[in-house]
């Protein structure tokens, strides 16, 4: 998950990527999207394909949909593995869209995104976390 590029903002967190911009940790562990991700908002695809597009900023762990609407899971946020997709719009399948606060969907088609593979304490794959450029 490391990049080539010098950090250039040591953070609590770790060191922010001047390729990227996202933050390294030593062990790949994050508490939140936002520390993975360097933004307040994108898309997680979970297995099965069901997508939720949010702003992830005041959340612990994954995002949900709850009864009551948005809820992280607490747990710590495993990234596996990092890279970069030429066409969010062609890897998630609009009507599998279960939840979406931003209204960004018109706007996918063509878009560069990173992509995090984040996997839980058996290595199971968990997620696919999508930053569109460009969102905040």
């Amino acid at each position: 998950m490391r990049c080539n590029e010098p950090a250039v903002l040591i953070t609590e967190y770790g060191a922010r990527c001047q390729s990227c911009g996202h933050i390294h940790h030593e062990d790949g562990y994050f508490d939140t999207l936002h520390e993975v991700t360097g933004q307040d908002s994108g898309i997680v695809v979970y297995e099965g394909g069901k997508a939720i597009i949010c702003n992830w900023a005041k959340l612990k762990g994954l995002p949900r949909v709850a009864e009551t609407g948005l809820a992280g899971t607490s747990e710590s946020i495993h990234v596996a593995r990092y890279t970069t997709v030429e066409n969010v719009g062609q890897e998630i399948s609009h009507d599998k869209i279960i939840f979406n606060d931003n209204k960004h969907t018109d706007s996918l088609e063509g878009k560069h995104a990173r992509q995090f593979e984040i996997i839980g304490e058996k290595r199971n794959h968990l997620a696919t976390v999508y930053a569109p450029e460009g969102w905040d």
